[in-house]
């Protein structure tokens, strides 16, 4: 069976780490956190307890992700153009921080 702490520590790890760089962008409601899709994908392989493939798909699962059907990306509009990126749920992301830090 996975260790979900795994997979739940490393997405706050990677999020805090971005929103302190500012590598991120609010959705205009706050309610998502849209990232790089290719940057998000090089971070997940540097912890190797499983592929970033299988991690985003966990985080997917886990509704921690939101993405279109079938896919690991969504497709959002940013400055006027649309592209497609990792979205994580503000809401989640608040919550797995605080339960970390217990």
């Amino acid at each position: 069976m996975k260790d979900l702490n795994l997979y739940a520590k490393e997405l706050v790890d990677v999020v805090n780490y971005l929103m302190k760089k500012g590598s991120f962008v609010f959705s205009r409601d706050r309610r998502y956190i849209y990232l790089n899709n290719e940057f998000i994908r090089d971070m997940l392989t540097k912890r190797e307890y499983d592929t970033a493939e299988n991690k985003l798909h966990m985080w997917r699962e886990l509704k921690w992700l939101i993405a279109d059907d079938e896919k690991l990306v969504k497709r959002v509009r940013i400055d006027n153009e649309r592209v497609y990126a990792i979205v994580i749920d503000y809401s989640i992301f608040s919550w797995l921080k605080i339960q970390m830090e217990v």
